[in-house]
């Protein structure tokens, strides 16, 4: 069975769900096992063959993400639970100027980006190519085409006031984590009044963010579609907006916590690829981690046979080192657990950030015969 193309279409239909992994313990033979959760603890799907019954289901429910220590008839073994949501998505109302920033931006930082306009000249992929999609027409009557669930973030930049209080009078409602509106404060004020006069009151929402984006004395479309996903990443992951530099003080660049976790989808659809196209491969995942260190927990790489990888668990020495490891895990088809050390003097060759990550690298060794070794 292919477990990573089942996550990935339970994503698609908007479920949540969570990736369970074996990454230690006294049962040896469970060691690098998997098993797909839904969000409330029953088995879709599990590696063959693991006849364990991981007792998970609190874990879940809260959305806990991490190492979990669980106790299998008398035996202790670490579970690596990943909790994975629908990917986020970037709802733009308006096609001019600054969605086409926004587009651009939002793809680099793996968003699904649908934009919503009532100007077909405007809103089209011939204008707008990065689009995952592009609905056109009249504003109150395609706002129920208009996909809602809890990792949209929705910009209105449309071409008037009166159709961003359309827009804004659909989405008030909804349980959207972000509404950000572009305009200046005074067109703000009077699309809050014209929400007012029939009977909705944006100024008591938390989730409206209005003007929007950081105070970055942005001008152009490009900078203020800078300063609107930056505001938009620091509502998802936290922070304090602040320049780094000015803080006295960081006691941890990567807590241990489902917000933080960074879920790059794009992985595990590579991976359900390699293993449908006979291609084998070593998964790495951080899981967990003290200190300064380059990627937090959850990070993942994918070595493939020839050496060559996607996506970075931090770069440098130290991930040469795991790249050597995980392709001698994939010949000789072994799960691995260590410690990478980021401590070291500026004056010799060692990393130096501070901190150290444990990671678990788990070979991915298809049996189904890749298309290029087959006879024609």
């Amino acid at each position: 069975m292919n477990i990573f193309r089942l996550l990935i279409n339970e994503i698609k239909r908007g479920r949540n769900v969570f990736l369970a992994t074996v990454v230690g313990g006294s049962i040896k033979q469970a060691i690098g096992k998997q098993i797909l959760y839904d969000d409330v603890g029953e088995i879709l799907a599990k590696e063959e063959p693991i006849h364990l019954q991981l007792d998970l289901p609190h874990q879940i429910r809260a959305g806990k993400a991490g190492v979990h220590s669980v106790n299998v008839q008398g035996n202790q073994i670490k579970v690596m639970v990943e909790p994975l949501s629908p990917q986020p998505t970037l709802l733009v109302f308006g096609s001019g100027h600054i969605a086409e920033s926004l587009v651009s931006i939002a793809k680099i930082l793996s968003y699904q980006v649908i934009v919503i306009d009532d100007r077909s000249e405007y809103a089209n992929q011939d204008q707008l190519p990065l689009a995952d999609q592009i609905i056109c027409g009249n504003f109150d009557e395609i706002m129920e085409q208009v996909p809602v669930h809890s990792q949209c973030y929705a910009v209105l930049a449309t071409r008037s006031h009166q159709t961003d209080a359309i827009c804004l009078s659909h989405l008030i409602n909804q349980s959207l984590p972000y509404i950000g509106m572009v305009g200046s404060t005074r067109k703000i004020r009077s699309i809050f009044s014209l929400l007012r006069d029939r009977g909705l009151d944006p100024a008591q929402q938390t989730n409206i963010f209005a003007p929007v984006g950081l105070d970055i004395q942005s001008e152009t479309p490009e900078e203020i579609a800078l300063s609107i996903l930056a505001e938009i990443q620091l509502i998802r992951f936290g922070g304090t907006g602040k320049p780094l530099s000015s803080m006295k003080k960081i006691k941890k660049v990567h807590p241990h916590d489902n917000k933080r976790m960074r879920q790059e989808l794009d992985l595990f659809e590579a991976m359900a690829n390699a293993w449908e196209e006979g291609r084998s491969f070593a998964a790495v995942t951080i899981i967990g981690t003290t200190g300064h260190v380059p990627r937090g927990i959850g990070s993942r790489m994918i070595v493939w046979e020839d050496g060559s990888i996607c996506r970075t668990i931090g770069g440098g020495r130290r991930e040469n080192e795991i790249i050597q490891m995980a392709l001698e895990c994939l010949k000789e088809r072994k799960t691995y657990c260590a410690e990478a050390d980021f401590g070291g003097s500026y004056d010799s060759f060692q990393p130096v950030c501070g901190g150290r990550f444990t990671y678990f690298i788990k070979p991915y060794v298809s049996t189904v015969p890749s298309p290029n070794c087959m006879k024609t």
